[in-house]
C-alpha cells in the first residue's frame, strides 16, 4: 500500500513477498537499484531485539507501527512486550507514523522520540491525518474522502483503509500531493500481491482471496483464504470482514491453529472460537488447536464440525457447503490451511455447484 501511495512520483524499491527477517532484510538492502528514491522495507520479528537490529540495519528515516497485536507470545510473554519490541522501531528515527486508535503505543513513540523526532497519528476520524469520512463498496472495496481528495482503495475490507491512511500519511512526509498518492493507491496491481496475502485468483467457478476480501455478486462461491497468518486481532479481523462481504450468502469459517502464542495458545482459541460462533456464521470448522476449542464453546445454531487435520476434515465440511456460500480459511502459515484449495476447487466445479 505505501509503495502505491509513492509510486506516482517516485521510483521505489519495497520488500518483496515475507522477506522482513534477518536473512531478507540484508537482500532487500543490496538489491537497491541505483535509482531508487525510497526504499519501503518491512521489518518483521518474533524474539526481542530483532526489531532495534533490523532498524539499526535499515536506519530509517521514517518509521511505520501498523498495530500492537497478540502475536508471537512465546518470544514476548504479552503484549507488553509485543508493544516494547514494536516501539523499538522508532528509537532514533526522525518521524513516527501510528494508528491513532493505538494510545499505548502512540504514548510509548511519543516518549521514546520526544528528543530526536516527531509522531504523525493517523486514522478514520481520528489523528492528525484524517479521513472525514470512508466506508466500503458492495463488493467489499473501500473509498475515504481525506483532505478533500477521495481514495479509492481497491483491496478489500475496513481494515485496507486504515493501511492506506497510514500509506498516505508516508506520501505526504515523502512529498507526494495527496491527489497523486490517492492515484497511486488506487491503480494498485493487484496481481502483484504476494500469494495469500491479499491477491485474488480464480477457483473453478469460485474467487480465491488470500489475506483479502472479495465479493462477486454471482452464485459462486466466495472463499476468502487467510491462511498466510493468524493471531488474535487477524483472525478478529478476518471474521468480521467476511461478514462485510458475505451480504446474503451463507457464511462458512474454517480455523486452524494460531502458532507461537505460547501460554496464551488456549485462552486465544477459546476466544476466537467464541467469535467465530458469535459471528453469525451457519457453518464454523476447526483443526488442530480448534478441534479442541471448538468442543468447549457452547454452539447454538451454528453447525461445527472438527477434525485433527485438511484430509479428515474435509469429508465433514463438504456436505455442508451450500453453493453460494461465502468461505473463510484462517490460520498460522504453518497449518499449511490452502490444503483445502485443491477440495474446494474441484467441488466448485462440480455439476451442482457451478
Amino acid at each position: 500500500m505505501i509503495r502505491g501511495a509513492l509510486s506516482a512520483r517516485l521510483n521505489v524499491h519495497a520488500t518483496q513477498g515475507n522477506l522482513n527477517n534477518q536473512i531478507g532484510v540484508p537482500l532487500t538492502l543490496l538489491a537497491l537499484p541505483d535509482d531508487t528514491d525510497v526504499a519501503v522495507i518491512e521489518v518483521g520479528t518474533n524474539a526481542p531485539g530483532e526489531i532495534a537490529w533490523l532498524r539499526a540495519i535499515t536506519e530509517p528515516n521514517i518509521a511505520v507501527v501498523t498495530a500492537i497485536q497478540e502475536e508471537h507470545l512465546e518470544g514476548f510473554g504479552d503484549l507488553v512486550g509485543v508493544l516494547a519490541e514494536e516501539a523499538s522501531l522508532c528509537d532514533g528515527v526522525a518521524t513516527v507514523i501510528i494508528p491513532a486508535a493505538e494510545v499505548e503505543l502512540l504514548r510509548e513513540a511519543m516518549a521514546r522520540v520526544a528528543r530526536t523526532g516527531c509522531v504523525v497519528s493517523v486514522g478514520l476520524g481520528d489523528g492528525t491525518v484524517a479521513a472525514t469520512a470512508h466506508g466500503l463498496h458492495e463488493d467489499g472495496r473501500g473509498w475515504m474522502d481525506v483532505n478533500g481528495t477521495r481514495v479509492e482503495v481497491p483491496l478489500r475490507g475496513a481494515h485496507n483503509l486504515r493501511n492506506a491512511m497510514l500509506a498516505l500519511a508516508v506520501a505526504a512526509e515523502c512529498g507526494v500531493a495527496m491527489e497523486d498518492a490517492a492515484q497511486g493507491i488506487a491503480g494498485i496491481d493487484l496481481g502483484s500481491v504476494p500469494a495469500m496475502r491479499s491477491s485474488v485468483v480464480p477457483l473453478g467457478s469460485a474467487l480465491l482471496i488470500n489475506d483479502a476480501y472479495n465479493a462477486n455478486p454471482g452464485s459462486a462461491p466466495l472463499l476468502i483464504n487467510d491462511a498466510y497468518d493468524a493471531n488474535p486481532g487477524s483472525a478478529r479481523a478476518a471474521i468480521t470482514l467476511l461478514a462485510d462481504v458475505a451480504g446474503t450468502r451463507p457464511r462458512v469459517i474454517v480455523l486452524g491453529t494460531m502458532r507461537e502464542l505460547g501460554s496464551a495458545a488456549e485462552r486465544s482459541h477459546r476466544e476466537i472460537a467464541e467469535a467465530a460462533l458469535a459471528s453469525g456464521a451457519g457453518v464454523v470448522a476447526g483443526i488442530g488447536d480448534f478441534a479442541a476449542a471448538l468442543g468447549t464453546v457452547p454452539h447454538g445454531a451454528t453447525t461445527v464440525v472438527t477434525a485433527p487435520d485438511v484430509d479428515e476434515l474435509w469429508p465433514l465440511l463438504q456436505p455442508l457447503l451450500r453453493p453460494n456460500a461465502a468461505i473463510l480459511l484462517k490460520a498460522s502459515r504453518g497449518v499449511r490451511l490452502e490444503r483445502l484449495v485443491p477440495y474446494l476447487t474441484d467441488w466448485s466445479a462440480s455439476p451442482g455447484v457451478r
